[in-house]
């Protein structure tokens, strides 16, 4: 897209908006909280997490998504996926570069959606985009690099969650 996370919005929007809202409502395609895991146990975990918050964003935007088991494209209903843009559109230009950020952190739409309209908090983000990555941690234990992509997420999410706070009036 050419839009690097650092550069101070709104600058980094102008003519490059329709990169932007593309490049969020593209995560709708590989939607992170729509790909369930085939291992029971984690199944279950995500279910538990991830589910209430597809609720949300279908009662919100009008935007059901569909779910399913592994990593392949799960084909998403068309009507959600214009509802889901013309809720990315409406944001200003301010919030939609901390949308972005919050979505390429959280490799998720729908957890950079419930943060933006703080339905959820940073801490919450965070531990529903790593479910997985706990959930291995658990079982095999924390590396150094693991260390330091989680501190780097939460960081990033927690600068957006501030964002989103101010008053944008």
């Amino acid at each position: 897209m050419g839009i690097k996370a650092d550069v101070p919005a709104p600058d980094a929007v102008g003519e490059n908006r329709p990169q932007i809202v593309a490049h969020i409502i593209a995560y709708a395609d590989s939607e992170l909280l729509c790909h369930r895991a085939d291992e029971p146990e984690l199944a279950q975990e995500q279910q538990k997490a991830w589910q209430p918050l597809l609720d949300w964003c279908a009662g919100r935007f009008q935007a059901p998504l569909n779910t399913g088991a592994g990593i392949m494209p799960i084909k998403q209903p068309p009507e959600s996926l214009q509802a889901l843009r013309r809720a990315v559109e409406a944001y200003d230009d301010k919030r939609l570069i901390f949308l972005v950020r919050a979505v390429d952190a959280s490799g998720s739409l729908v957890l950079g959606l419930a943060l933006a309209e703080r339905h959820i908090t940073a801490a919450q983000a965070f531990d529903t985009a790593e479910l997985d990555a706990t959930h291995q941690i658990r079982k095999w234990g924390e590396d150094p690099a693991t260390l330091v992509r989680r501190a780097g997420i939460r960081r990033e999410l927690e600068m957006c969650e501030r964002e989103f706070k101010v008053d944008p009036g």
